[in-house]
């Protein structure tokens, strides 16, 4: 009965995980797909920005080449000659009028008749200026001071040797540019205009919410934190997009920058208008997307539950020695790389032991009290072994190995030889026959060494102490030496 009402309280508990692992995963869901759809949104609007941007810097960049093509050959011209060029380039171009404008911003303005007005100043004219400087500029809609309506200045210098000699003045009326800022978008929803890097509106159609606007800031509220970002993507010259209401709508706003006079085409459109994805179909596949959820969420659960276990049941054949329950020689091997690498200041003690008449031992008592000494030593060595530098595992028969920090030759020897006495006094079967020993061979890390040795390679040297230290009849331990090598080697030869 306690079993069952335990089954039933952890039942209740996957429950109640489950339930809300659903109810997070739906809100996240949801809140996923609504991101994406308005990603969806961004692109597209980006995509109609950069459509309108390209027909638009096509039209500059018409005007621009001919106006460069014209200077190039004015340069080598007099004015009174390149009248009838002017001519010609008017009745095949969008420039209304031409003028080849002196240094002091004094020139003659023609059209397809003519010269119309003489010694027409634009000193004052920004984008004169700019092309006297050496560079392509236009101007803002200014009003025709020949006809009805408005134009924009298109102005590049005519080079003379290594200075400009003259400013080549184009006028096109604005409306070629209005026409296509008035291109219509998403179904006539959505509006454009150019815009400076402050965010002021240059040109924008006179129907639609810019009309009349200053900013595009003034098109409707835009919280703090996005209007910020947008003036600094406005002042890089970088594409953004931001999001803005007016009384009765939401929109998505986007800029992207043309390649003159840090101006940048703005397109604008209401969120109704993007509605790209059915609200029907959206919360349908949700609802089907959350049922899938809650058989994937059991599903994994019981999937985590079981290689949860098999895991800890690789680590342990891995990393736990199967007779003593400690750390085996792959883990140690591991954690003393670590401990070597993580403190190069501290000098360890590598140690190899073995139990002398161990094997007596065992054979004679038989290898389950065999393990249960094994057991025993093993618990000694930890507890005299100890501390977060220190570590200690069963290798294989009778053998230990071990880490710890070096404090000297006689702390050492006087750790080594009250193990020893522990080890021998303690046995489960005491025996005078064959009495058991600790025989241990050390390495310190303080040798000098010709390269750094990985911790393997100190075992080995470890090893060779322990052979000299295996010839006496009692507890003995061996530090590493060069002596000691020598010694060694007599001994197997």
């Amino acid at each position: 009965m306690y079993r069952s009402k335990q089954q039933i309280k952890r039942i209740y508990a996957i429950a109640f995980i489950v339930g809300g692992l659903f109810l997070v995963c739906s809100l996240m869901l949801l809140r996923h797909a609504t991101r994406q759809i308005e990603q969806v949104n961004i692109i597209h609007l980006y995509e109609t920005t950069t459509q309108l941007r390209i027909l638009l810097q096509r039209q500059l960049a018409q005007n621009f080449q001919t106006l460069h093509g014209l200077a190039t050959t004015v340069s080598y011209m007099s004015q009174q000659k390149t009248l009838p060029l002017h001519k010609e380039i008017r009745n095949n171009s969008n420039f209304t009028h031409i003028g080849l404008i002196a240094p002091s911003g004094l020139g003659d303005m023609a059209d397809a008749q003519g010269i119309v007005a003489r010694n027409v100043d634009f000193s004052e004219e920004d984008s004169f200026r700019a092309a006297l400087a050496g560079g392509a500029a236009l101007s803002p809609p200014r009003n025709n001071p020949y006809v009805q309506g408005q134009v924009i200045y298109c102005t590049v210098p005519v080079p003379s040797d290594e200075h400009v000699s003259h400013v080549l003045i184009g006028l096109t009326r604005a409306d070629v540019f209005l026409n296509i800022l008035s291109t219509p978008l998403f179904n006539a929803k959505g509006f454009a205009g150019l815009i400076d890097a402050q965010g002021h509106f240059i040109l924008s159609s006179d129907r639609g919410p810019a009309s009349g606007v200053e900013s595009i800031f003034d098109l409707g509220h835009v919280n703090e934190a996005d209007h910020q970002e947008a003036l600094n993507k406005l002042t890089q010259g970088r594409r953004h997009y931001f999001l803005y209401h007016d009384e009765k709508k939401q929109y998505l706003a986007a800029f992207d920058p043309i390649q003159n006079n840090n101006w940048l085409l703005f397109c604008a459109v209401p969120l109704d208008a993007l509605d790209l994805v059915s609200p029907l179909l959206l919360y349908g596949g949700g609802v089907v997307t959350i049922l899938a959820l809650i058989c994937f969420l059991f599903l994994a659960w019981r999937v985590y539950r079981l290689t949860e276990w098999r895991d800890r049941q690789l680590q342990k054949l891995a990393f736990v020695d199967p007779v003593t329950g400690g750390i085996n020689s792959h883990r140690l091997q591991l954690e003393a790389t670590e401990l070597l690498q993580k403190n190069p200041d501290t000098v360890f003690a590598i140690w190899l032991a073995d139990i002398k008449n161990f094997k007596f031992y065992n054979k004679m008592l038989g290898v389950k009290a065999g393990d249960k000494e094994l057991r025993r030593i093993a618990r000694i060595l930890e507890k005299n072994c100890r501390g977060p530098l220190a570590r200690c595992c069963h290798i294989t028969g009778d053998t230990f190995a071990g880490i710890m920090p070096f404090t000297g030759h006689e702390n050492l020897i006087a750790t080594f030889a009250h193990t020893a006495s522990e080890i021998e006094r303690g046995a489960y079967e005491p025996s005078n026959v064959f009495p058991l020993h600790l025989h241990a061979g050390i390495y310190t890390t303080d040798a000098i060494e010709e390269e750094e040795l990985p911790f393997m390679e100190m075992i080995n040297r470890a090893s060779i102490a322990l052979l000299v230290a295996k010839t006496e009849e009692e507890s003995a331990f061996r530090f590493y030496t060069e002596d000691i090598c020598e010694h060694a080697l007599s001994l197997c030869n």
